[in-house]
């Protein structure tokens, strides 16, 4: 089986935040493969990424996105 991948923004709006949400989905999918995707690296602070998550910062390209993925998964 391949692992879930979720694709987020770090900046969600609304009081939501994508930093929260990948931890709270992770406590269901321990194996899920995280890239949260930001134009604001600062949004970042503090966060110790794990094994099997990454930042894409904005702007990016679709090859760029399926070339992370895909290390990602394959880690």
């Amino acid at each position: 089986l391949q692992a879930p991948v979720m694709v987020t923004d770090v900046d969600l709006g609304a009081g939501w935040n994508g930093m929260e949400l990948a931890d709270q989905l992770r406590t269901l999918a321990p194996d899920l493969v995280i890239v949260f995707i930001t134009g604001r690296t600062a949004s970042l602070a503090g966060r110790a990424l794990g094994p099997r998550e990454a930042v894409l910062p904005k702007p990016f390209e679709g090859a760029e996105l399926a070339r992370l993925v895909r290390s990602l998964v394959a880690h």
